[in-house]
């Protein structure tokens, strides 16, 4: 006897996965990393991490709102794909920074100093929309099975 494979609880899964991920970085690695490392050194270390970091982030929200897709849970697709356009502009501001980065390192501006701290305060509000749109997305599946 087959059983028809449950793609929505898989995307759920993954979904939540990354969630936990994002639980953990946010909570243990940033503080911890903030306390361990200098402050010149901490920039490199977070542009380091985030860079595996969001890779994995859009795999796995990518197969998470393809699962949520193919098993009709349309709200949390929706919501899924709100992580997923949150994690590109994540990027986007990940190599600004970068940029930036290595432009104050030849110029010491304090304009490049404020817009290095002006592009992790939108860092920071992407971060916070994957995780409403993510808790959103899982709670919906929590209830919805």
């Amino acid at each position: 006897m087959f059983h028809r494979f449950d793609f929505a609880l898989l995307g759920y899964s993954l979904l939540s996965f990354w969630m936990g991920v994002l639980l953990f970085h946010t909570t243990v690695v940033v503080p911890v990393a903030s306390r361990l490392l200098k402050r010149e050194t901490l920039g490199e270390f977070a542009l380091s991490v985030q860079n595996s970091f969001h890779r994995w982030g859009l795999i796995l929200t990518a197969l998470s709102t393809l699962s949520l897709a193919v098993g009709e849970s349309y709200a949390s697709t929706l919501l899924s794909a709100v992580v997923f356009a949150s994690l590109l502009f994540s990027e986007y501001l990940r190599r600004r920074v970068r940029r930036l980065l290595n432009r104050y390192r030849e110029e010491k501006s304090e304009d490049v100093k404020r817009a290095i701290f002006e592009t992790y305060r939108f860092v920071a509000y992407a971060t916070y929309t994957q995780a409403v749109a993510g808790l959103g997305a899982i709670l919906i599946g929590w209830l919805r099975l």
